[in-house]
């Protein structure tokens, strides 16, 4: 395990309780350093961490190590056995118990013949790696921009991946953070599903293929299995364009 990585995940909690307590940091569902693609989203949830009732997950129900788990008071503290715990758990993710959020990048990964689960690897990261008490939209907005500057140089120490070759943003807020941390220039155009709204491609660094779509289709809000369906064969076209 290197410095770089080492150095994020002994990093202490930024800012004043905005970060779910006993966390630590999530730095990839999946193992970034062999995947192909990435799928790209603002922070983790913080039921990674806590059930519906605010309970920090314990033994077989735990996604990811806590502070709790490790026995230890904070992150900076942290062995480099017990590190290496907590960055494995992270490659490790989604052979224990992964959220079932990422079940809908399934179709889409697919489609392009990446899985989260088996080689040819996808993996997902975030721009903020810290999981937060509040939910995204609930926080001012001067937190969110001190939390995703305070996570800026590891999301860049990933993005240099010599495997990466694909980055997927779900919704219109991760497109919006992506392009406002990235400053990179997006193509835009109609996005031609049921649930309408709009496709973006771009690339990163000159490398790195960017696409995403503006409908999140994690929301609540009548996105269906044939919406998703629908965008995964939309993505592969992009895809073997590009």
């Amino acid at each position: 395990m290197n410095e770089e990585i080492l150095k994020r995940i002994r990093s202490n909690y930024p800012g004043k309780d905005l970060v779910v307590n006993q966390s630590t940091p999530v730095l990839s569902f999946g193992d970034f350093q062999k995947a192909q693609v990435f799928t790209l989203g603002i922070n983790p949830s913080n039921l990674e961490f806590l059930d519906n009732k605010g309970v920090l997950l314990k033994n077989q129900l735990r996604r990811l190590q806590t502070l709790s788990s490790l026995k230890s008071k904070d992150c900076s503290s942290l062995s480099l056995d017990q590190s290496v715990k907590v960055f494995e758990g992270c490659i490790d993710y989604f052979n224990r118990r992964p959220y079932n959020w990422f079940d809908k990048f399934g179709p889409i990964l697919e489609s392009i013949g990446y899985s989260f689960y088996s080689s040819p690897f996808a993996a997902h990261v975030d721009l903020v790696q810290w999981a937060t008490e509040r939910k995204w939209g609930n926080i001012s907005k001067a937190e969110q921009n001190m939390l995703i500057q305070e996570g800026r140089s590891f999301l860049e120490y990933q993005l240099k991946s010599e495997n990466l070759h694909t980055i997927l943003l779900n919704g219109r807020t991760v497109i919006n953070a992506f392009h406002d941390w990235s400053d990179v220039k997006l193509e835009y155009s109609s996005l031609n599903i049921p649930k309408g709204g709009e496709l973006v491609t771009g690339f990163y660094e000159n490398r790195i293929r960017i696409i995403g779509w503006s409908v999140n289709i994690q929301s609540s809000w009548g996105v269906s299995s044939e919406d998703i369906s629908k965008l995964a064969l939309i993505v592969k076209e992009v895809i073997n364009k590009l």
